[in-house]
């Protein structure tokens, strides 16, 4: 490095307080070496301020870390106008101990403009890194749990079609029924056991957010924060199946606005579908009569479909949602209509089955609205779950690559229901 650059730092240095600066703070010069520290860092390698000069920065960090931190500094050499996004890092003592660290680059310039150097500066991220290890170790037993019950729920379900094939053939009525109560009392033990260690990592989560100091660590911690309210979504999700299972689920139904439904649902996707730079349009009738149905049930069922379709269309993409009543007003129906991917026709006899995503797995993912992601496959089986419970039905007109139209159709009252029950017809979804 040339002289009149090691003055310039060193002249640096001397102006700054480094030790007011919060964090281990480095200066280097071009060369990558070290010109000046703070008492943070010094005191966390166990090395004098005398000792430190001169030596390679890249030394004070783990193998891979180093070969980082030195690409870094190379790259800010190449554009010194350019601030370097912050990394995690392991910071190393001569003694072999290992900190986990941020590493924040920022250039350093002459009184002319010249690049002289850089600053780094370290921040302790043990607490976060110590957290997103939990979370990993959380979610990793999660999606184990998760495996188990689609692998005893798949067990239990070839079990059960033998024990009704038996039945039609022996009249073995109990055992079926003892089959289906096992199967219950399984998933209802195994959402627990899965619930309960994502309260606890939201929990710690939300405690670190309170005492984090750093942007940095906050970004991430509501990163986390984020991934375990996803997985209870999911979880919330198989709970709602499991609860439409059970006969006594009668559903609460009153008389509601069919208009306002897509309207407060439209609502409730319309951050997702900002994110996706998608268009949203509804077109209802202003004059619609109340409907009857349970609002809670048809709200996720409508949420559920329209999340799928924000999924499943291109950035950019139109979704349209239409209400209306019958030719005979006897029956209410709204569709959500996307110019999305559509669905393949091996795919279409089976995607109101739970658990089922696609035969495809390749796309398989946790998001919540990402182009082109997959689920647990639990929506669209919760949605023909709540349209059955109201005596309706629900379609899909699609073809791939050409979109996809779900209708969903249901008596607008509970006698209309009651007297469609008694009359024979098509088997609804």
């Amino acid at each position: 490095m040339a002289v009149s650059s090691k003055s310039h730092m060193a002249a640096a240095s001397a102006v700054l307080d480094l030790d007011a600066v919060p964090g281990k703070l480095v200066l280097v010069d071009v060369e990558q070496r070290i010109i000046a520290a703070n008492q943070r860092f010094a005191a966390r390698v166990g090395l004098s301020l005398e000792a430190l000069r001169g030596q390679p920065v890249a030394d004070f960090l783990a193998d891979s870390d180093a070969a980082l931190l030195r690409q870094r500094l190379t790259d800010l050499r190449a554009l010194p106008q350019r601030m370097m996004v912050p990394f995690d890092a392991s910071l190393r003592t001569p003694d072999g101990r290992d900190f986990d660290v941020t590493c924040s680059l920022a250039p350093r310039h002459d009184a002319a403009g010249a690049l002289i150097g850089a600053s780094v500066l370290f921040v302790d991220c043990t607490v976060r890194k110590s957290a997103e290890r939990a979370q990993e170790e959380y979610t990793h037993s999660l999606e184990q749990l998760y495996c188990d019950l689609e692998q005893r729920t798949n067990e239990l379900s070839a079990a059960y079609a033998d024990l009704h094939e038996a039945r039609v053939r022996t009249a073995a009525a109990e055992e079926l029924a003892r089959v289906e109560q096992m199967k219950t009392a399984f998933i209802d033990v195994a959402a627990h056991e899965l619930r309960t260690p994502v309260t606890l990592l939201t929990g710690v989560l939300d405690c670190l957010q309170r005492e984090g100091e750093e942007t940095v660590r906050e970004h991430l911690t509501q990163s986390a924060q984020r991934s375990a309210r996803r997985l209870s979504s999911v979880l919330n999700m198989a709970l709602k199946l499991l609860a439409a299972d059970r006969p006594e689920l009668t559903g609460r139904f009153q008389a509601h606005s069919l208009r306002q439904l897509l309207t407060d649902a439209a609502s409730d996707v319309a951050p997702f579908v900002e994110l996706r730079g998608l268009q949203l349009r509804s077109e209802v009738p202003t004059d619609l009569p109340p409907v009857e149905m349970d609002i809670s049930m048809m709200r996720d069922a409508l949420i559920n479909l329209l999340m799928n379709a924000i999924k499943f269309t291109p950035d950019g993409g139109e979704i349209t949602l239409r209400a209306g009543l019958s030719e005979d007003q006897q029956s209410a129906w709204f569709t959500v209509t996307d110019t999305g991917l559509g669905i393949d026709d091996d795919d279409r006899p089976y995607i109101f089955e739970r658990f089922f995503a696609s035969f495809d797995t390749r796309h398989h993912s946790s998001g919540s609205f990402e182009f082109n992601t997959r689920g647990p496959g639990f929506g669209l089986a919760l949605v023909r779950k709540f349209v059955l419970l109201h005596g309706g039905q629900v379609t899909v007109q699609t073809a791939a690559g050409a979109g996809s139209t779900f209708t969903v159709t249901w008596p607008r009252t509970q006698q209309m229901r009651q007297q469609g029950a008694d009359e024979p017809g098509v088997l609804p979804c």
